[in-house]
């Protein structure tokens, strides 16, 4: 029923279902997100580098912002809002 429910997401999303990622919570999601774009361990190849730009809105949840700042300080990067 899992592999299904993520067989059904990616049909839903235009996606293949190895690339669909369940978490458990919005903000794990966004640490993933922002480590692996970053490289961080091994995580894959580094995507953002210094003098790219992260732009998020002025009204986000500091579950939000503070893993970008981190991912910001780690790259080199720019935080923009």
């Amino acid at each position: 029923m899992y592999e299904g429910a993520r067989a059904k997401v990616a049909a839903f999303i235009g996606a293949e279902p190895g690339e669909v990622v369940f978490t458990k919570n919005a903000t794990e999601a966004i640490n993933l997100v922002a480590y692996t774009l970053s490289g961080v361990n091994g995580s894959g190849p580094v995507q953002v580098r210094a003098g790219d730009e992260i732009l998020i809105t002025e009204m986000e949840h500091h579950a939000n912002l503070v893993p970008w700042q981190q991912f910001c300080q780690r790259t080199g990067a720019t935080l923009r809002w």
